[in-house]
């Protein structure tokens, strides 16, 4: 709640805490002490405190690979810290996250659920800001049409594909294909965001929590 609230450092003073009776009261590996890791990694990854959040989310994903093997959690938690690399500018790391995620989630996952398309998501953002355009598209495509086939509407899922793979067209001159997907997208995008949206005020509550870093 705190989190969802942008009351970061409230929450990072309470996921400490949490961590802390975890640990104590079980053995690692467990599963307790990887889901407050990952929950402590997230919000230092929010607050900025991008070494630290690494070694939570480091932590956590080696914990739930010990303990649950395959499993859909530890692509969950390979998106998170794929995310953090990428945001530290470790891409190779970022690649390798995310593409252990989505192979998880193949395996772990039905073709109708939203996490594999988010894991598809991710790595074609990755694999475009590298200018990996070929190799970006085919996950871009297929997260469109997952999302077309087994989506809820305008969400935001959508809108964000309908965008980067249109980008991507574009950029490959492909201009034809490309300004339909954007016009779309755009539809689609104030579909979502026309009036009022609580997370705005989230994410600006955020934003000035953030430490600022000297460069």
């Amino acid at each position: 709640m705190l989190v969802e609230q942008g009351e970061l450092e409230e929450a990072e003073t309470l996921f400490r805490e949490n961590l802390a009776r975890r640990r104590e009261a079980h053995l690692a590996p467990h599963p307790a002490i990887a889901r407050a890791l990952l929950n402590l990694g997230v919000v230092l990854d929010d607050r900025a405190e991008f070494e630290e959040a690494t070694i939570c989310l480091e932590e956590a994903v080696a914990m739930r690979r010990e303990v649950l093997g395959r499993h859909r959690n530890v692509a969950a938690a390979l998106g998170q810290l794929g995310g953090l690399y990428l945001k530290c500018g470790a891409f190779a790391k970022a690649e390798a996250a995310f593409a252990e995620a989505l192979e998880l989630a193949r395996e772990t996952l039905p073709a109708n659920h939203p996490d594999l398309r988010r894991r598809l998501l991710q790595l074609g953002n990755l694999l475009m800001s590298q200018r990996k355009f070929d190799d970006a598209e085919l996950p871009l495509r297929e997260v469109l049409a997952l999302e077309r086939e087994h989506g809820a509407g305008s969400t935001r899922l959508l809108g964000d594909a309908l965008h980067r793979l249109g980008h991507l067209l574009r950029l490959k001159g492909e201009l034809v294909e490309a300004e339909p997907l954007l016009r779309e997208a755009l539809v689609v995008r104030q579909k979502l965001f026309d009036g009022p949206h609580p997370r705005r005020r989230v994410h600006a509550r955020r934003a000035r929590q953030r430490p600022r870093r000297s460069r």
